[in-house]
């Protein structure tokens, strides 16, 4: 079900975390708004957890827009035995804004914009010899987590889970007007 914020942008319910909003286009995540920047590992860290900024960048949470995606699990898997740290971070990972994509992301998009879009644009050359052109052949492959870094080469587990949640929850409307070499 959709509901409208205070600007009366549309919101799309999602179940569980991360929901993503939509925004205007493409374009409004190109170019983020200072209050919607995402914030690197080392910044968004208190002083006293810095110590796990690097196992957060070697798994993927570089900034604030992976780092919304991480669970209890996760933190633990980064070896952060204190309860009450891991409690802590918990929280403000739960205060963080959540994830968004453009409406205009359609299953015409092409791959390289939708990757650009949904902050992983570093991957865009694994997709340049490949038959997945656009979101949508994305969508219809169903790529499991194995296939993606098999065949996509992406290894780290933050951008494999925002690449999967981005093709489930990615909205549906609009027309692509961006390309790739232009």
């Amino acid at each position: 079900m959709a509901e409208n914020n205070q600007e009366g942008e549309q919101l799309l319910e999602v179940t569980g975390r991360p929901r993503y909003a939509s925004t205007n286009s493409i374009e409004d995540l190109r170019e983020p708004q200072n209050a919607e920047a995402p914030i690197s590992v080392e910044e968004w860290l208190p002083a006293g957890l810095q110590i796990y900024a690097a196992k957060f960048r070697e798994n993927g949470f570089e900034n604030t827009t992976f780092i919304s995606m991480l669970t209890e699990r996760d933190l633990k898997e980064f070896e952060m035995e204190n309860n009450s740290a891991r409690r802590n971070l918990l929280r403000m990972i739960q205060s963080l804004p959540e994830s968004t994509i453009p409406v205009d992301i359609t299953r015409n998009t092409t791959t390289c914009n939708w990757l650009k879009a949904i902050g992983l644009s570093d991957y865009e050359r694994n997709f340049n010899s490949r038959e997945e052109k656009t979101v949508g052949d994305l969508v219809d492959l169903k790529p499991s987590e194995t296939y993606i870094k098999e065949n996509f080469d992406i290894q780290k587990k933050g951008h494999i889970r925002k690449f999967l949640e981005a093709l489930e929850h990615f909205p549906t409307g609009g027309r692509t007007t961006y390309h790739c070499n232009g």
